[in-house]
């Protein structure tokens, strides 16, 4: 694993309600957010947090009527598996067990067990969007299926596919931080004859065909990447997608159906919405 960097701990003092749009701002560079009260903390790897950022982010606040001041901490590096360990119970997800690698857990004949532990990633089954996209691949036979898994962070979703019986899973992310901790999540999981990690963009991933795209994305990400996926897929593929306010969901619905996809199904969760789309002949 590449060496492990200081975190950046913020500390907004914004009202509850709007704890999910701030997260809007802040997730593509964040490993993971908690909100207590009037509090949201974020906390996101000291390379990453500049001060176009900071700009960024006072802008945001201002135009929501909210202080342009927060708490800004560095916190030194540190055993995240052992911090997740201790923070986090195991959480189910549909079907999903989802477990840090030490946690003794019991799952059931019905249930899929997913060992994660995050270093530097997100996708731990805690946040929303994981859990959409968990929620929407649930009912999917993914028997037999090759799956591209679009920002794959600390792996959680191709690692579910292949669980689930995916012939192989091309995941990619651009950060070497969750390809490194996606590849020991890999591991410990036993797919790695199955799950196939790529460091960088699309276009630095084979251009093998897929039956299944799962992307738990920014927004902005999303809409890039929509031509590549529509490029990848052939009529009938399924494509998940989440990391999207329900705000956008109007933007996104349009932009699917441009790239050739059909809303199939959608839910919300805590602000953010997932879809699962259908290819189609067009």
């Amino acid at each position: 694993m590449p060496d492990t960097p200081p975190t950046i701990h913020l500390t907004l003092n914004l009202p509850a309600v709007v704890h999910d749009a701030a997260v809007g701002q802040l997730e593509s560079v964040a490993l993971g957010f908690q909100s207590m009260g009037d509090e949201l903390h974020a906390y996101i790897p000291a390379p990453r947090w500049n001060e176009a950022l900071r700009r960024g982010l006072r802008t945001w606040l201002r135009a929501h009527g909210a202080t342009a001041t927060w708490q800004e901490t560095e916190v030194p590096p540190q055993n995240w598996n052992a911090t997740w360990e201790a923070t986090h119970a195991p959480r189910t997800v549909g079907p999903f067990l989802i477990a840090p690698h030490g946690a003794d857990v019991h799952p059931t004949d019905a249930q899929t067990l997913v060992r994660i532990d995050p270093k530097m990633s997100f996708g731990t089954g805690a946040h929303a969007t994981t859990q959409l996209v968990l929620q929407l691949m649930a009912p999917l036979d993914l028997t037999d299926a090759r799956v591209l898994d679009a920002g794959t962070g600390t792996g959680v979703l191709g690692i579910a596919a292949a669980l689930r019986g995916a012939r192989t899973v091309q995941a990619f992310d651009t950060d070497a931080w969750a390809i490194a901790n996606a590849r020991e999540n890999v591991a410990a999981n036993r797919v790695a004859d199955r799950v196939h990690l790529y460091q960088g963009a699309i276009g630095d991933v084979p251009a093998h065909p897929a039956d299944v795209v799962c992307a738990n994305i920014t927004r902005d990400v999303l809409l890039a990447l929509l031509p590549a996926f529509s490029a990848r897929t052939a009529p009938g593929a399924v494509m998940l997608l989440a990391g999207v306010l329900t705000a956008d969901r109007p933007r996104m619905l349009a932009a699917a159906a441009d790239t050739g996809w059909e809303l199939a199904e959608e839910a919300t969760r805590d602000g953010w919405w997932g879809a699962h789309f259908h290819r189609t002949a067009a």
